[in-house]
């Protein structure tokens, strides 16, 4: 069965731990605290009633204007003479008159019993110091005691409101897991159903592409076929045009290249007829081309380049020695010139010359 704690205003039964009143609303702690004081302060003003009527018996007539004071005050309150400095006084006074023998017994008698007042109300002032400071100490453990007690109950109810939250959280989070597994299991069993379904509808489609495929395939080698055969006869049409306009460029060319032929053939044959009025206007033509020249043996016409022809000599250049000849030109025995070439030399030595210059060598 679970504690409970009563409210001390109403006595409403409140659970163990609770701080405020589930009935009259009020803060534990805070009524208790001012419940304290009132009784603190009820207590005081006993003890200040007790402790006045207790003064009441330790009051001393003034020994000059006969006020009661408190025996432990060293001067009086209403005409201010210092108790001790009076009392001196009076007996110095009365001490060397005979005559005043009672009058000085009952001020030494009034002088002791302000002194014997003085010391037990000391001693009473003392001890009622202590019993407040024991009191007081004693009240300030309660309050620690209770603020102790308090503070257990209020660390208890934190730690049964922690564990019920715990369990709370547990118990949330148990709901929470089976009904992630229940949504987890819908959701494999609704993406099984949409796989299958998916899986049904692409083997559909498949089957069907695979139709519209062999379909376009078909079409598409009939279609191929067609531009095969298009592509094959025109293929063959432009070859034979290719090779009938190949055959009319080849036969153009070749008269093209014959009537050149022809025509560098009169115009050289026109150079040849006519007449030139020195050697040097005849060989001049033939500068940097090559001739046949009996340069070094009399007798064998070999390869050489015509460099160039002055007013008195011509030069040549033999290139398998790199070797300069100059000649007078009237050491020049004869020039023969052809269009269609001279030929000369054996069937080793064969060359073919458009001009051949023939000079004679001075025998040493």
């Amino acid at each position: 069965m679970a504690s409970s704690h009563e409210c001390p205003k109403c006595g409403h039964a409140n659970p163990e731990g609770a701080r405020d009143c589930e009935n009259c609303g009020i803060t534990f702690d805070i009524y208790s605290s001012e419940v304290e004081k009132a009784q603190r302060e009820k207590e005081e003003a006993e003890k200040a009633a007790a402790k006045a009527a207790e003064e009441a018996k330790y009051q001393v007539p003034c020994p000059k204007c006969q006020h009661m004071n408190l025996a432990v005050t060293d001067d009086c309150l209403k005409c201010g003479i210092v108790f001790s400095k009076s009392y001196e006084i009076a007996e110095a006074e009365l001490k060397d008159d005979p005559e005043k023998a009672d009058e000085l017994a009952e001020l030494l008698a009034q002088k002791q019993r302000h002194e014997e007042l003085k010391a037990e109300l000391l001693k009473k002032q003392a001890e009622e110091a202590a019993r407040k400071e024991q009191e007081e100490k004693e009240r300030l453990d309660r309050l620690r005691k209770e603020r102790e007690r308090q503070e257990a109950l209020r660390k208890e109810q934190e730690e049964k409101e922690r564990l019920e939250a715990e369990k709370r959280e547990a118990e949330r989070k148990r709901q929470e897991e089976e009904e992630r597994k229940r949504q987890e299991k819908l959701r494999r069993e609704q993406e099984e159903k949409e796989h299958q379904e998916a899986e049904k509808r692409a083997e559909e489609e498949r089957k069907r592409q695979a139709e519209l495929e062999k379909e376009q395939e078909r079409l598409k080698k009939e279609q191929e076929e067609k531009e095969r055969i298009a592509a094959q006869k025109a293929l063959e049409e432009e070859k034979k045009r290719q090779a009938e306009q190949e055959r009319l460029d080849k036969e153009k060319r070749k008269q093209e290249e014959k009537d050149q032929e022809e025509a560098l053939r009169l115009e050289k044959l026109n150079n040849l007829l006519k007449p030139k009025a020195t050697i040097k206007k005849l060989l001049k033509p033939y500068i940097g081309e090559t001739v046949g020249m009996n340069y070094d043996v009399p007798t064998v016409i070999k390869t050489v380049k015509l460099l160039s022809v002055n007013d008195d000599y011509l030069s040549v250049h033999v290139e398998d020695d790199e070797t300069v000849f100059s000649y007078p030109l009237r050491n020049i025995l004869s020039v023969a010139e052809n269009i269609d070439g001279i030929t000369t030399g054996g069937a080793k030595n064969k060359a073919t010359f458009s001009m051949v210059i023939k000079v004679s060598h001075r025998m040493v």
